[in-house]
């Protein structure tokens, strides 16, 4: 179950959460929220936006979401029912590929198996070590642009291929007013060919900033 942050803030009153069946919701809603694994997982979330608010000294409807969704996918809890072979729970990757589903940004939609003991996602990959393809990555930089209110590159029609280590370096220093000099892989060169897995983590790291 995805729902907003709001629905665990009163209106009107500061220093109160609400969690398990007590959130915001409507009678239609509640058929899908009053089960407990959902009402354990509504309590999760209190509980992280709770802390966070302590921590950073904010009300809790003054503390950013993606504060909450990234103490979540540390925890290892799924925000989006995302499952992929090739991309293990809790690693950066995974929480990257969460982060970004959850945002519409590199999504990829999958069939979910539940057949007598097969693994959630088991014959989906995500295509973490295929190359990344040039047309992808500006989709992916003007969306996350979009979510951080920043100017939105215009990037010029060129032709779809696999974008070098140089290329994903200048696309991503323009989601940054200052940009830094990111350290080298140990043995890559800027023309190495870089992987959709290598951006990804990179793309979630700057959506959240």
């Amino acid at each position: 179950l995805q729902g907003p942050m709001e629905t665990l803030i009163p209106e009107r009153i500061d220093g109160l959460l609400a969690a398990e069946k007590n959130i915001s919701q409507s009678r239609l809603v509640n058929g899908a929220t009053r089960l407990q694994p959902i009402t354990m997982l509504t309590g999760q979330a209190a509980g992280a936006l709770a802390a966070l608010a302590v921590k950073q000294n904010k009300q809790p409807r003054d503390v950013s979401p993606r504060d909450v969704q990234r103490e979540l996918l540390a925890a290892g809890s799924t925000l989006i029912p995302r499952w992929y072979s090739d991309v293990p729970w809790r690693s950066e990757l995974w929480q990257a590929t969460q982060l970004l589903a959850l945002y519409g940004v590199m999504d990829r939609p999958m069939q979910i198996d539940e057949i007598g003991d097969t693994p959630l996602g088991a014959e989906a990959t995500w295509g973490v070590d295929r190359p990344l393809d040039r047309k992808e990555m500006h989709e992916a930089i003007r969306r996350i642009a979009e979510l951080r209110r920043l100017a939105v590159p215009k990037f010029a029609a060129k032709e779809a291929r696999s974008v070098t280590r140089a290329e994903m370096d200048a696309a991503m220093a323009m989601l940054t007013a200052r940009p830094e000099p990111r350290p080298p892989v140990d043995g890559a060169s800027s023309e190495d060919v870089v992987t959709a897995g290598e951006f990804a983590v990179l793309a979630a790291r700057s959506l959240l900033q």
